[in-house]
This record gives C-alpha cells, sequence and structure tokens, in this order.
C-alpha cells in the first residue's frame, strides 16, 4: 500500500485532533446547506487525523482528495469491515481521513448526480495552522443525536472500473 493508505486502527499510535466531524445529508443539503463555494463547514489540520460521523441514510457521501478508513463493521462486515478504504459510502457510519500533504478545499458530495446537482455538496478547508479542528464554521450546530442504532441502508457504488481480461 502506499504510505497514505497505512492502517489508521491503533488508537495508540495517532493522536485524533478532536471529538469527530458530524457530515448529515438530507434534503439535498448538507449539515442543512445547499452549496455556497465561498463558504466551508470546517477545517481540519493537514497530515492530520480527523474521524467524522457520517449521516447519509438516503445518500451516497462521497469526498474528494483523502480516502476514508470505515472505523466500524458495516451489516457485520458484509458490506464494509472496519479497517476497509473508501471514497465513496452512503449509510450512517464514522470514518478516519489522514490529511496527508494537500492544503486546500476538499469537496464533498452526494454521489448520485440529481442530488448533487440539488444542492447536496459541501467543502471542509485542510489547513497548516488550525487550533481548533473539525469547529464548524459559522457557528454551526450539528449533532449526531438521531444516529440510527441499527444497520441503515447501504449504498456503494465502485470507486474505478473492475479490471477485464484481455482475451
Amino acid at each position: 500500500r502506499p504510505s497514505y493508505l497505512q492502517s489508521l486502527l491503533n488508537d495508540t499510535d495517532i493522536a485524533i485532533e478532536s471529538d469527530a466531524c458530524s457530515i448529515e445529508m438530507r434534503a439535498n443539503q448538507i449539515n442543512g446547506r445547499s452549496y455556497d463555494e465561498d463558504s466551508h463547514l470546517f477545517s481540519v489540520n493537514v497530515n492530520g487525523y480527523t474521524e467524522f460521523d457520517i449521516f447519509a441514510p438516503r445518500h451516497v457521501y462521497h469526498q474528494h482528495i483523502n480516502p476514508f478508513m470505515v472505523m466500524t463493521d458495516i451489516h457485520d462486515g458484509f458490506v464494509a469491515q472496519r479497517g476497509d478504504w473508501y471514497d465513496v459510502m452512503g449509510g450512517a457510519y464514522r470514518m478516519r481521513v489522514y490529511s496527508h500533504a494537500y492544503v486546500g478545499v476538499v469537496m464533498m458530495h452526494c454521489h448520485l448526480l440529481q442530488h448533487e446537482d440539488e444542492g447536496m455538496l459541501s467543502s471542509y478547508r485542510v489547513v497548516s495552522d488550525t487550533q481548533y479542528p473539525c469547529i464548524p464554521h459559522d457557528n454551526l450546530s450539528v449533532t449526531t443525536t438521531d444516529m440510527p442504532t441499527s444497520s441503515p441502508t447501504i449504498f456503494l457504488l465502485p470507486t474505478r472500473a473492475p479490471l477485464l481480461d484481455a482475451d
């Protein structure tokens, strides 16, 4: 594996920078907002580890730049196992991201094109100097109190086309 896809499971070797950021996808909005190119949900540190609680039961979360590691088994490991890497997944789960090297804006959106076209996209910033990672911008208050306790329906989309034999 490349260096940026090494296991992030060993909590004793990884300093998680804050409580988990929350990302909720409902009603063609992310965290209660439609897309605004001048607004970012929060900031995280470059070369830092951040956890995200994703709540997207009827949507397919996708983020650009950095893949994420799923931190729990989903549907008893049938859909995803703790430690699997993705950049696209729906449902409700916790993920861990290592923000490797890149400083700038990270786009996130519903991977269902119609939902994205209707405004279900947003961004967060990767910066080199934030003292308060995962603090939402504009005093946005996001909670995960309505995260389901049972496994939600999960939608998976491939991140690349399968390889075909040249026969």
